[in-house]
């Protein structure tokens, strides 16, 4: 049985206020004699799912646990609880689903590979890389579960494997441009600088004015502090496109911030911090974590 929420640990923003109090009819509609007597679970399922996004995680537990009673073995309806758990931080209960999920069905790959999530979350490291093999076992192709599998083989310092698992990814995908960059972060570390230079310059041809790369290419040819002032001309210059993506707003101006630090102009540094900030509180008011 589905243990009653006691409190919803997350605060709802008012996006999300609304959006639980326009779907509250939804929390009986279906009602239980409904979901006992329809065989397919999928709209259900749909209105569960979108109570939870809404923050009304009692509303959609009310509608999982009559379905859990009739449909056991239904896949995506444990994939869903899994989830209704992670959004808690119920890590145990949610590792329990997706356990149950790969036992059901052990040929799909969307069960793997979101038990290996979960295991990342729960730090078990070792049984996340076991899952993603099995996912990319399934889905050798997938590049995403590359990247995964890298990512976790770093976590486990693992980084010469990460290196050839992110060589195959690229062969796969000549076209990552995340694929690139992060295997140049991860030559890098390992102090192969030309190769590092030469994943960081295939990035960079894929999205020029990506200012992430730009600061990783700098660093990784060494170019001493005193010649950034033109390559912080060149980020202004992307600043000052209105088009620009609040996302890649910030990373601009928290890398001219860092060039400005490794020159010791901190006041200059400190002000594109707050400029920085600025763009991200503006589009996560709610978060106020700063760059530090």
């Amino acid at each position: 049985m589905i243990p009653q929420q006691q409190k919803i640990p997350q605060k709802l923003n008012r996006k999300q206020r609304r959006a639980a109090k326009k779907n509250a009819n939804l929390r009986s509609v279906s009602g239980r004699a409904a979901i006992l007597s329809n065989e397919d679970i999928a709209p259900h399922l749909k209105r569960a799912v979108k109570l939870q996004h809404a923050g009304d995680l009692e509303g959609a537990r009310d509608i999982y646990q009559p379905l859990l009673d009739t449909h056991p073995n239904d896949v995506n309806l444990r994939l869903c609880l899994a989830d209704f758990y992670d959004v808690q931080n119920d890590l145990d209960r949610s590792y329990a689903q997706y356990k149950k999920a790969v036992t059901l069905q052990p040929q799909n790959a969307t069960c793997w590979t979101r038990l290996s999530v979960c295991l990342k979350k729960r730090t078990d490291y070792k049984a996340a890389i076991i899952a993603c093999r099995k996912a990319i076992d399934l889905d050798p192709k997938n590049v995403v579960l590359l990247a995964q599998l890298a990512t976790l083989l770093e976590l486990t310092y693992d980084t010469e494997g990460a290196e050839k698992v992110l060589q195959a990814a690229a062969k796969m995908d000549p076209d990552n441009f995340v694929i690139h960059l992060t295997l140049g972060n991860t030559r890098r570390f390992l102090g192969r600088f030309d190769e590092s230079i030469k994943s960081f310059r295939q990035a960079l041809s894929l999205q020029p004015d990506d200012l992430i790369v730009r600061f990783s290419l700098l660093e990784a040819r060494g170019i001493p502090p005193e010649t950034f002032d033109q390559e912080i001309d060149q980020i202004e210059k992307i600043l000052g496109r209105k088009d620009l993506p609040s996302l890649q707003r910030s990373t601009g101006l928290f890398t001219a911030g860092d060039m400005r630090d490794k020159q010791k102009r901190q006041e200059e540094a400190f002000e594109y911090y707050q400029r920085a900030n600025a763009v991200v509180h503006k589009e996560h008011p709610f978060d106020r974590d700063t760059h530090s």
